[in-house]
């Protein structure tokens, strides 16, 4: 039988709901809303709320859920991420591949309110691209470059060295997580070639540039083989890749996204966090230009690397950019050589 709303002391007006990738610790929904007494004033606290996601709007048994204990509610807002935890993950798959997803809340001793939110899902999603007609982007073209590729995170662009644009994603396929690439075959990307790159399964945080030579290079985490990877494209579509692990200890819960550059010394400069292991900020020195040998340095100490971002300065060292996953601070860390090491001397 369907739910009722029994609301005795709260009534909630939902705000957000979308499914994305956070931290790589564990695929999140963020939701947000208002809580408001019978009266329909905003309350102010903490309270327990208990999050639940049913696969039907009859089901009685969720396919998920959590309790959240002392949930700070500021003039009736709140915000969370559900399954932002390790140890309670929400099994992105299964949102993805259910045609509906029904979201259900309970604050404190309350009933379960009615089942507030329908999601509509499905494993169709594809890659769609935007090429923008002028500078300012007031007209464009979008193409279904990679349509039913079951894309589910992590975009990341950039324009090879024939001057067409390139992609890297992450894609589902039965439940395996594999990195696929598009080459646009003209300028503005109204079709691709599209390659897996690797179907590893559970393929995590991939990230591009392109190399000296005009051609990709994309950096991952294999999640469940604890290694840093880094794939040197061979062609513009990357048809043939050269691909080289790194081990850096127990990756499999890497917090964050990683990050990747080109250095003035024309090396490939990788960052990330090792967030089960020591939760420090890292990089990934190359020492080639393909990116198959390579040297780890910590930039920050514990609590530091998460989210990070790269780019060169006009000195010609790295600026990374990453959020201090202690008081979640955005943080900047400039280094004083091209590799990025506390002690350098160049021969």
């Amino acid at each position: 039988m369907k739910k009722t709303i029994i609301i005795p002391a709260v009534m909630i007006a939902l705000a957000t709901f979308a499914t994305t990738a956070k931290a790589e610790v564990a695929d999140v929904i963020p939701v947000g809303g208002v809580l408001t007494d019978l009266s329909g004033t905003p309350i102010d606290g903490n309270y327990n709320i208990a999050f639940a996601l049913y696969d039907d709007e009859l089901s009685s048994s969720p396919i998920w859920s959590e309790t959240i204990t002392s949930l700070p509610v500021d003039n009736g807002v709140f915000a969370v991420y559900l399954g932002d935890t390790v140890s309670n993950p929400i099994d992105f798959y299964t949102i993805v591949s259910s045609s509906e997803i029904w979201l259900g809340i309970t604050v404190d001793t309350d009933s379960e309110m009615d089942l507030i939110f329908k999601w509509t899902g499905g494993t169709t999603a594809g890659l769609r691209v935007v090429h923008c007609s002028d500078a300012a982007c007031t007209a464009s073209t979008v193409s279904d470059v990679h349509a039913n590729c079951e894309l589910s995170e992590s975009v990341d662009v950039g324009i090879g060295g024939d001057g067409l644009g390139f992609f890297a994603y992450k894609t589902w396929k039965s439940g395996d997580e594999d990195l696929e690439v598009s080459h646009c075959n003209d300028i503005t990307c109204s079709a691709a070639t599209n390659n897996i790159v690797t179907d590893l399964n559970d393929v995590r945080t991939p990230a591009m540039t392109i190399g000296v030579d005009g051609l990709p290079m994309i950096t991952f985490n294999y999640y469940w083989g604890g290694h840093l990877y880094l794939a040197h494209c061979r062609n513009a579509t990357c048809a043939d890749v050269t691909l080289t692990s790194f081990t850096i200890g127990n990756m499999q819960q890497t917090q964050g996204t990683y990050s990747i550059t080109i250095g003035s010394d024309n090396l490939p400069l990788v960052t990330y966090s090792n967030w089960s292991s020591d939760n420090v900020l890292r990089t990934l020195h190359s020492s080639n230009t393909i990116g198959t040998d390579g040297g780890h340095t910590i930039v920050a100490g514990s609590g530091a690397g998460a989210e990070t971002s790269v780019t060169i300065g006009e000195d010609g060292n790295p600026l990374i950019a990453y959020r201090n996953e202690v008081d979640g601070d955005l943080m900047v860390a400039h280094c004083s050589n091209p590799l990025c090491v506390p002690y350098f001397r160049r021969r």
